[in-house]
């Protein structure tokens, strides 16, 4: 095989690639440590308590109040205390994570998802 045809070998699949995904340099580097994050088990109590008081919110609202911009107001407003009061109910906790040795260099991202 002669020299053309290896270069023509080689640059079509790097086209392909080229075409295929955006390439971008991401230099990053971590060495591996304790991390502190919140509880998993700790927040889903807290997105719960949210979610079921959030119903109740939206219930109250639409079965009371007919007017759209007063609804909205209502829901925004209590929808900041039921964020504080499922806080206090659930405080946040932060728990060790042990990350690992984090080495990134390159980014590939597919050009052609939705």
């Amino acid at each position: 095989m002669n020299g053309m045809a290896k270069v023509v070998l080689l640059a079509v699949p790097i086209g392909l690639f080229l075409w295929l995904f955006d390439v971008s340099l991401n230099p990053e580097f971590a060495l591996p440590a304790d991390v502190k994050v919140a509880d998993p088990m700790q927040e889903q109590l807290y997105e719960r308590c949210f979610a079921a008081e959030d119903a109740v919110i939206h219930e109250q609202a639409f079965g009371t109040i007919d007017n759209p911009d007063v609804q909205r107001e209502f829901i925004s407003m209590h929808r900041e205390d039921a964020h504080a009061s499922c806080r206090q109910r659930y405080p946040e906790r932060l728990v060790d994570e042990h990350r690992g040795l984090q080495f990134n260099l390159i980014d590939l991202r597919y050009r052609f998802a939705d």
